[in-house]
């Protein structure tokens, strides 16, 4: 393309991206004011709070810079307000959740931690959403003394970790380097016999983490261990091991495993066999 062609077609890029741009502020601001306009003393009977924290998680949808800090704001009218409704319209564990994952995607785990203690305070109690969200930007902001800690606390409100928040732990610890810290969770979290068990996606994460860190036996261990769980290996379980066998120089294992893929019924795909193909050309070896 020329830069004469390239011009024109960049403008109009431009054009569109500033068109969403302020059709999602306009959007914006309508939820804003239905929000202050619901929350009006002179409305009667008093709006639903199921009402208001769908125009808070509608607003926490939109794509634009000023979203969160405008539920933000919101948010803080919505406190103010049930003093003029006689505590008839006053945030839920809901809403609470709400902002915290709205601080959670901006980043600030000070105003999680504040909003989560608003919530305990006020009587709103907790759930294990709000725990989730606070646990994410702690673990996304390499935190993760904060957020074992912030986990370790959860039974003692009354709240029980999911599935998700585990997997969030273990993957953090895996990125981190510490992914003994990370098997050493997934074997509470089978040992508890709660709802949420490792999973797939929870073993693929550890066996991940120790081949990244070069300890292939342990990585082989939790294939052994996931086997031993009656939890199916697919694709992509195979194709990390094979991978990690052979960036750490043993392509004769990795070939191993690759004959072994039809025994756990999964069929290698182009990522497996260019695992192969590159860990055979780089130690030299032959098929």
């Amino acid at each position: 393309m020329s830069g004469k062609a390239a011009k024109p077609l960049a403008s109009q890029v431009k054009k569109l991206v500033e068109q969403r741009c302020d059709a999602e502020k306009l959007q914006l601001q309508q939820f804003a004011s239905r929000f202050l306009c619901l929350l009006s003393p002179d409305i009667t009977p008093p709006p639903s709070v199921l009402a208001l924290n769908g125009i808070l998680k509608s607003i926490a949808k939109i794509n634009h810079p000023d979203s969160f800090p405008t539920l933000l704001a919101l948010f803080n009218r919505f406190k103010r307000a049930r003093h003029r409704h006689r505590g008839s319209v006053s945030p839920t564990v809901h809403t609470f959740g709400l902002v915290i994952d709205c601080c959670r995607r901006m980043g600030r785990v000070d105003l999680g931690y504040c909003v989560l203690g608003q919530s305990l305070r006020e009587g709103c109690g907790v759930d294990t959403i709000m725990f989730g969200s606070l646990i994410k930007v702690l673990c996304a902001a390499k935190q993760l003394g904060d957020a074992a800690k912030v986990f370790a606390k959860m039974p003692l409100l009354g709240c029980r970790p999911d599935l998700i928040i585990y997997c969030t732990l273990i993957d953090a610890f895996c990125k981190c380097g510490k992914t003994k810290t990370g098997l050493e969770l997934a074997r509470r979290m089978a040992e508890e016999g709660s709802c949420c068990k490792p999973n797939v996606v929870t073993y693929n994460t550890l066996i991940h983490g120790f081949c990244r860190e070069g300890e292939i036996a342990e990585a082989r261990k939790v294939l052994h261990e996931m086997i031993t769980a009656r939890v199916k290996p697919n694709v992509i379980t195979l194709n990390i091991l094979i991978d990690g066998l052979c960036k750490n120089g043993d392509v004769k294992a990795a070939q191993k495993v690759f004959k072994e893929m039809p025994t756990y019924g999964v069929v290698p795909n182009l990522n497996t066999h260019n695992s192969l193909i590159d860990g055979l050309c780089k130690n030299g070896n032959s098929w």
